[in-house]
């Protein structure tokens, strides 16, 4: 690459940089207006996102990947998130800050301290996750064996936006998972290279490719291989569309009864 091609790379990066913090800073204003009860909620949201997704559409062609990742972070928890008050706009606050520490420091800290950042941001949880407040006892009683706390563990949904990825997306949180989503390959792989989750579950229509030969790619990659693959599709068992899903994942019908079928074969590996 010629002298005049890194200085004009350079150049785009520190105008991408000066963007992405110009970004981040609008995004502050929407959190404390949605905070305020300011404006619109729905056009406030709509806003907030469209923010985030300009953030991680560009990140990775100036060389912060980073900041994709923790786009894509914040992406995945809102949509997971079925309301959107002050407690989730205290966590998304919390991406925002780490994303503006990453663009003022104007250099990506690369993926393991990027990974250590992701593990440290809040993820949504359900109702049944939360701890329940307990009434101030009338009585001393002995003090409880502390719970232990249960590991958090990632699960990524590969599907197109809509019910189905709502509906398994919105299962497995309730299960604790930590969901992050993708709706092609590339994103797919670059998602699970980032969070190397335990489950991937994919519906077997993909653009260009399938379930079946997805699971074959991330047997055989080295960050991906002991994860468990879960293909999801309308066709019946047995369909010949079904030949290259490998014989260790699932095949589970988008019916109703899916939850049930999930929590078998999670049964079976203990993520449950």
């Amino acid at each position: 690459m010629s002298r005049n091609s890194e200085e004009i790379l350079a150049t785009l990066a520190e105008e991408f940089l000066d963007n992405c913090l110009e970004h981040i800073d609008q995004m502050d204003v929407i959190v404390e207006r949605l905070m305020r009860g300011q404006g619109n909620p729905a056009e406030n949201h709509l806003s907030l996102q469209r923010e985030v997704h300009n953030i991680k559409g560009q990140a990775s062609t100036f060389g912060f990947p980073s900041l994709t990742s923790l786009a894509h972070a914040l992406e995945d928890y809102m949509e997971t998130a079925e309301t959107i008050e002050d407690e989730q706009l205290s966590d998304i606050q919390l991406y925002l800050d780490e994303m503006r520490k990453i663009t003022e420091t104007r250099a990506d800290p690369g993926e393991e301290t990027t990974r250590s950042i992701l593990e440290t941001l809040p993820h949504h949880v359900t109702d049944d996750e939360q701890q329940p407040t307990q009434p101030e006892p009338t009585a001393a009683k002995p003090k409880a064996k502390p719970k232990t706390k249960k590991p958090v563990m990632d699960a990524l949904v590969i599907m197109t936006a809509g019910l189905w990825r709502k509906m398994v997306g919105t299962d497995l949180t309730k299960r604790g998972y930590r969901v992050s989503y993708a709706d092609n390959t590339a994103s797919a792989i670059s998602r699970a290279l980032m969070l190397r989750p335990r489950l991937i579950v994919a519906s077997l229509e993909q653009e260009h490719t399938n379930g079946g030969e997805l699971a074959q790619v991330f047997k055989c990659m080295k960050e991906t291989r002991k994860a468990h693959f879960v293909v999801m599709t309308s066709r019946e068992k047995g369909s010949p569309a079904l030949a290259d899903v490998p014989d260790d994942a699932p095949v589970i019908q988008k019916k109703p009864t899916f939850t049930k079928e999930l929590d078998d074969a999670l049964s079976s590996w203990g993520l449950v």
